[in-house]
C-alpha cells in the first residue's frame, strides 16, 4: 500500500466517520412525548414572537378563526389528533432510520474488512467506530 493510497483511505475512513456520527447522533436522538395541555406551546404572529399556553392558543384561534360553540371542539379534537399522529410518523421514521443506520454502517464495517487487516480493523471500530464517537460525544 502506497502513501497517498493510505492517506485516501484515512481521509475517507474519517469523512465517512464524521458523517455517520452526525446523522446518526441526529436521528438517534431521544423523542419524549410531550404533554399537550401546559407544555405545548405555539408563536404567535411573526411580529411579536410570543410564547402562548395551549389556553391562550385555543383562545386566539377560536377568535381567529371566529369558531362557533359547535365548530370548537371538533376543531381542536382534530388538532390533537394530528398532532399525535405527526408524533407517530416522527418516532416511526426515526425507528426506520436507526435500523437503515445500523445495517449501512455494518456494511461499511464489512468493507472496511476487505481492505483493512483484522488489527487494523479492531482499532478502527475501537477508536472511530459508532461506539467510540458516542462515548467521545459524552464525555
Amino acid at each position: 500500500m502506497t502513501m497517498n493510497n493510505t492517506k485516501l483511505l484515512a481521509v475517507i475512513a474519517f469523512l465517512i466517520t464524521f458523517l455517520l456520527g452526525g446523522v446518526s447522533g441526529f436521528m438517534l436522538a431521544p423523542v419524549e412525548p410531550t404533554e399537550e395541555k401546559e407544555t405545548s406551546e405555539v408563536r404567535d404572529s411573526e411580529e411579536d414572537k410570543e410564547k402562548l399556553t395551549y389556553e391562550e392558543f385555543r383562545i386566539k384561534m377560536i377568535e381567529d378563526l371566529s369558531l362557533t360553540e359547535e365548530q370548537q371542539e371538533p376543531v381542536f379534537d382534530k388538532i390533537k389528533e394530528n398532532r399525535q399522529t405527526n408524533r407517530e410518523v416522527v418516532n416511526s421514521y426515526r425507528e426506520s432510520m436507526r435500523e437503515e443506520l445500523k445495517e449501512n454502517y455494518n456494511q461499511f464495517l464489512n468493507e472496511l474488512s476487505d481492505i483493512l487487516e483484522s488489527e487494523q480493523l479492531e482499532l478502527f471500530k475501537e477508536h472511530y467506530g459508532r461506539d467510540a464517537l458516542r462515548r467521545q460525544r459524552r464525555n
